[in-house]
């Protein structure tokens, strides 16, 4: 998406609202991301606070995928190492 198709934005727009409707939602949120790294937010059902809401919970449970991925040794090389700094640091093992 490096030169954005006005047509193709005006669709995924409409992304939202087709998702609730298909599924019997009452709200969605769409975030997308384009070569140079440029997001655009759409929303549909949700208003700023429940949309923050969403995406605070979105963080969440992203940041804990992670964390349970660095536990497992499953995160990248870097991720392992900055996690075994910390422990060493701290001397703490998680169980």
């Amino acid at each position: 998406m490096s030169h954005p198709n006005p047509s193709l934005l005006q669709d995924l727009e409409r992304l939202p609202a087709a998702i609730c409707e298909a599924n019997g939602l009452t709200g969605a949120i769409l975030l997308i991301r384009d070569a140079q790294g440029t997001v655009q937010f759409c929303g549909h059902g949700v208003n700023n606070a429940i949309a923050n809401e969403m995406l605070s919970i979105g963080i969440y449970c992203n940041l804990d995928q992670h964390y349970r991925s660095v536990e497992q040794g499953l995160a990248g090389a870097e991720a392992q190492r900055i996690a075994e700094e910390i422990k060493q640091r701290n001397e703490v093992t998680h169980a």
